[in-house]
């Protein structure tokens, strides 16, 4: 048997939450358990602002010029 994780990600403005449930486990009880992590990642959202940012820096540094004479 292979173990398998279902992930699932909240995505809001300035943070992720990332919810991790393992493979389920049995108790000595019978009881079915399901191990699961949450991870807290603030600020992922400003990492693709600052690649838009970057990508529009490169796109003026291109454009030519006006020069005043």
């Amino acid at each position: 048997l292979t173990k398998t994780h279902e992930s699932d990600i909240l995505s809001k403005f300035f943070s992720d939450f990332y919810i991790v449930l393992g493979e389920s486990e049995k108790t000595e009880k019978g009881e079915v358990l399901f191990p699961a992590k949450i991870y807290y990642r603030p600020f992922i959202s400003l990492i693709w602002l600052s690649a838009v940012i970057i990508a529009l820096g490169a796109i003026i540094s291109v454009l030519p010029s006006r020069k005043n004479i």
